[in-house]
């Protein structure tokens, strides 16, 4: 068996296409040099196997990778799959209005779930029911077990382009600057958030304002991150704004929680890390050269996507960074827009539609 060291590019599947192409000892030796995944035990490991590593041995490798990863392999690979009672939900088609279940086991279409008049953005589930956000400006919430639609939520008078769960309660941000509070046993409407109240006639308006397109909560608090350059936090229990955090200067892309540490990327290049106890700043990362689309975090690490070609491995234990993946054939920038883990590889998705699959 070929010995992969670790954070070694195992393939690469362009645009989705089950046509992978694998990288030929060629293409290896010629970007060895700017590999910078590899320490120098790790390379000459990697050089000694692949000197003894004939056709045939690879081919059967391939062969092996095939059956391991031919779901990274489709066009319809699923990142963040939503599973249900061994059913599958997703919006497969990045333009569509409609939601595909599938079964777990052989991935046969079971129904698709229609209503929503434009592309829908952002599926959550809680407690047996589908959540759905769209570009029609609406949130429909779905009987999981019956795969019926019990609820339609109007109010938001643009992209309803992220949703949380919280205690009971659902928290939807939109393009029309706001973030909605609804009840989730009757689904009725609680609060927007940083509106005044009708009878506080001397209050202000305390939201966003311009597009919301990232919420996370932590230990009572929710953090909204906007286009308009902030981080909002907000009360749960009271949905009062508790603070607002103004270091960014560039719209915030995704927000994410990990260890009592706030994470934020944006369009400034830069990922923000807050300490969620008192939500000061605590460190700046800044490897990236433009923007950052991803934020995920896998066995204490952080892994962030960039339109800088490249996706950065930190240490959540002291923010440190470990190295730095590149997608070296490539020669224009791409957006690293998407990235998930399974069975100790990490997979990266551009948006030409290629998939990038990493050994951890």
């Amino acid at each position: 068996m070929l010995h992969v060291p670790r954070y070694a590019l195992i393939k690469r599947c362009p645009r989705g296409d089950k046509h992978e192409e694998a990288f030929d000892d060629d293409e290896e030796d010629e970007d060895e040099d700017d590999e910078e995944a590899f320490d120098d035990e790790e390379e000459e490991a990697f050089d000694d196997d692949d000197d003894d590593y004939d056709d045939d041995d690879e081919e059967e490798e391939e062969e092996e990778e095939d059956e391991e990863e031919d779901e990274g392999n489709d066009v319809y690979f699923d990142f963040h799959p939503l599973i249900y009672e061994e059913k599958v939900y997703s919006n497969k088609y990045c333009s569509s209005s409609d939601i595909i279940v599938t079964n777990c086991n052989d991935d046969s279409l079971i129904t698709t779930l229609t209503g929503h008049a434009f592309t829908v953005i952002c599926l959550i589930i809680d407690d047996g029911k589908l959540y759905s956000g769209s570009c029609d400006n609406t949130i429909k919430i779905w009987n999981c077990s019956t795969d019926t639609l019990i609820k339609t939520l109007t109010g938001h008078t643009g992209n309803v382009c992220c949703l949380t769960i919280n205690d009971g309660k659902l928290y939807s941000g939109s393009w029309d600057h706001s973030i909605k509070v609804w009840n989730c046993s009757n689904h009725k409407l609680i609060a927007t958030l940083g509106v005044p109240e009708e009878h506080d006639d001397e209050g202000e308006y305390a939201g966003h304002t311009d597009y919301v397109f990232c919420v996370t909560i932590n230990d009572g608090k929710l953090y909204s991150g906007s286009a308009d350059e902030t981080i909002k936090v907000w009360d749960c229990s009271t949905n009062k704004l508790i603070t607002t955090l103004t270091e960014h200067t560039c719209a915030l892309y995704r927000l994410l929680t990990h260890g009592g540490k706030l994470y934020s990327s944006s369009g400034d290049n830069s990922i923000k890390v807050y300490d969620c106890s008192d939500d000061t700043l605590i460190t700046t990362l800044e490897d990236h050269t433009l923007y950052i689309r991803c934020l995920e975090i896998h066995d204490g690490k952080l892994y962030t996507g960039s339109g800088d070609k490249t996706i950065n491995v930190y240490d959540c234990s002291d923010d440190s960074l470990i190295t730095t993946l590149r997608l070296r054939r490539h020669t224009l920038p791409v957006d690293v827009y998407d990235l998930t883990f399974q069975n100790g590889k990490l997979y990266s998705k551009q948006d030409d539609g290629a998939i990038y699959i990493w050994q951890l």
